[in-house]
């Protein structure tokens, strides 16, 4: 992730990519995810997601996105996969200059300074809810052991659709 980070954080203007490909901020208000919607950009969550599968498919990453090799693809999916199951992550509330909420696809009236950093700012213990969240995949890998991975290999392979 350090590798992938460091090799993306400037190619998304004007903000750094690490900022948006972590989150989609679609409004509550939408039940679906819609590319014309006010919380998705080319380098967000859903984008992150589609590079790596492009790279796994041997495709080149679609810009803005710069992955190095399969292996990288694939952890950067489990993480972004998480990321896309972590509460607060892919939802927004939007509120309008009287701080009431708003529909931002429909009021297109977003006051900034009401901008909120979602599940980021929730804290359990002096740890955010994201942290927390994605130490549950480096509790596993500490879990790892090789009895753990003769029996993750010798489940069968269950077929997706094409």
């Amino acid at each position: 992730m350090v590798n992938y980070a460091s090799q993306n954080w400037d190619n998304c203007k004007p903000e750094p990519c690490h900022t948006n490909y972590h989150f989609d901020d679609v409004a509550i208000q939408r039940d679906k995810f819609d590319r014309s919607y006010q919380g998705t950009n080319s380098h967000d969550l859903v984008a992150a997601i589609g590079a790596a599968i492009a790279v796994l498919k041997e495709q080149p990453p679609p810009a803005p996105f710069r992955i190095n090799s399969k292996r990288e693809a694939l952890l950067l999916l489990t993480h972004f996969v998480g990321d896309l199951h972590q509460p607060l992550h892919v939802g927004a509330i939007y509120l309008g200059a009287d701080g009431k909420p708003i529909d931002p696809d429909v009021a297109h009236a977003v006051d900034q300074a009401t901008s909120t950093a979602g599940g980021n700012a929730i804290q359990d213990q002096n740890l955010n809810l994201h942290f927390q969240w994605d130490e549950i995949s480096i509790d596993i890998g500490d879990a790892f052991t090789r009895e753990l991975l003769a029996e993750a290999r010798a489940m069968p392979p269950k077929p997706g659709p094409n």
